[in-house]
């Protein structure tokens, strides 16, 4: 049969209609085309944000939602509940099917099988932005890339953003932050504390915010060395007094940094107690060992001595320490039945308490409630061992 020209030209124009139609239902679609951005904050220190909160996530939902022939009332709820500011469709997938769990009565069977399937997509979709809130600045490109499998029937894509209209920053340095910090140390080397206050220019700041700052002077819990805690520190040690992540935390939006806000010091100059001269204490234990009216000890003979290293003597305002000392001596034992008397050899230790320290020297109190005597079965090593978390003295 011989087609005439009028019939030609009908059966073109309705293959153009299906090609046209076929081809719009499986392109890809974009989510990015009518995506604007807004920018607010501190040059520095800025943030973005979707004009009129229309994100990336708002437009994967929308493209899914008519494909899958979602209806308008369950697309509203579902906005409403899953939509999430984080660029990630993975979190609006699973905010969809832990609202629709919990929901599933309210949602018409269709709708239920439209969900699974937008939920499926968005967890294969991939949304990336190149630039992190709170830490851009004017001229910086931001750039939003859609990464999708062919199968969701999303564009690949991505779009760069130049931000501007940030407001002016004031710009400061390291120095202009440790310059407003007083640094105080204290105590003794192995007790030594560290004490942070600010003034007010460094209040505006934020740094009175900074943990070492805040700390009660009751809470030494806080670490801020290596292996020390402040309130055992010793020469040598070095203490952190912020970093940039502390700083991050602390600074008002209006200041940006101009370098790396760093600061730490090496403790030093604290009282290292196991080079005081310590003879007075020597002789005090010997005192206390041979007036013993019990014992009535001889020829006491100083083996060890150690400086107590614990709470019993952390009383820095006073510089006051506890010591105990260990003897080699010995007593006599009177042998009635034999009629003699037999030198018994013993180690003894002394206990002196609210020890002093002047002109480089330990001295001991003079009050009796501050010396106490103690028998021991430990030999010098055993002795050594049980206080190898003290200080030192021989």
């Amino acid at each position: 049969m011989k087609l005439s020209k009028k019939m030609i030209a009908i059966l073109c124009s309705v293959v153009v209609i299906v090609g046209g139609v076929i081809f719009v239902s499986t392109r890809p679609h974009s989510a990015l085309k009518d995506v604007k951005m807004t920018y607010s904050g501190y040059n520095g220190r800025g943030r973005y944000d979707y004009v009129d909160k229309h994100s990336v996530n708002d437009n994967l939902f929308d493209i899914l939602s008519k494909r899958y022939h979602l209806s308008d009332s369950a697309k509203t709820t579902l906005k409403e509940n899953s939509i999430a500011a984080n660029p990630d469709p993975k979190n609006v997938a699973s905010n969809m099917m832990d609202y629709y769990q919990e929901n599933a009565a309210t949602f018409t069977d269709k709708d239920q099988e439209a969900i699974k399937k937008i939920a499926g997509d968005m967890r294969m979709i991939t949304v990336k932005e190149s630039l992190s809130e709170g830490s851009i600045k004017n001229g910086d490109k931001l750039n939003i890339k859609v990464s999708a499998p062919r199968s969701t029937k999303i564009k690949n894509e991505s779009r760069t953003f130049k931000v501007s209209g940030l407001k002016k920053s004031t710009v400061l340095t390291n120095d202009d932050l440790k310059k407003h910090l007083k640094v105080s140390i204290s105590g003794d080397s192995g007790n030594g504390k560290v004490t942070v206050s600010t003034d007010k220019q460094g209040e505006k700041y934020g740094l009175d915010q900074l943990p070492i700052v805040q700390q009660n002077s009751d809470d030494l819990d806080e670490t801020y060395s290596d292996d020390q805690s402040n309130g055992s520190l010793k020469n040598g040690d070095k203490v952190q007094i912020y970093d940039q992540n502390e700083i991050n935390e602390v600074l008002p939006e209006q200041y940006t940094m101009k370098d790396s806000a760093n600061y730490s010091i090496k403790i030093s100059d604290l009282t290292d107690v196991s080079k005081l001269n310590y003879d007075a204490l020597t002789d005090a234990g010997v005192k206390a060992l041979t007036d013993d009216d019990t014992f009535n000890f001889k020829d006491p003979k100083l083996e060890a001595a150690f400086i107590h290293n614990d709470g019993s003597i952390d009383d820095h305002s006073a510089d006051k320490y506890a010591a105990i000392l260990l003897y080699k001596t010995s007593y006599e034992d009177e042998d009635m039945i034999h009629d003699k008397v037999d030198r018994v050899d013993t180690d003894a230790s002394v206990t002196l308490s609210n020890i002093k320290v002047e002109n480089g020297k330990l001295i001991p109190s003079n009050d009796e409630d501050d010396i106490s005597l103690n028998a021991t079965d430990d030999d010098l090593k055993q002795f050594k061992d049980n206080h190898e978390d003290d200080i030192k003295l021989k």
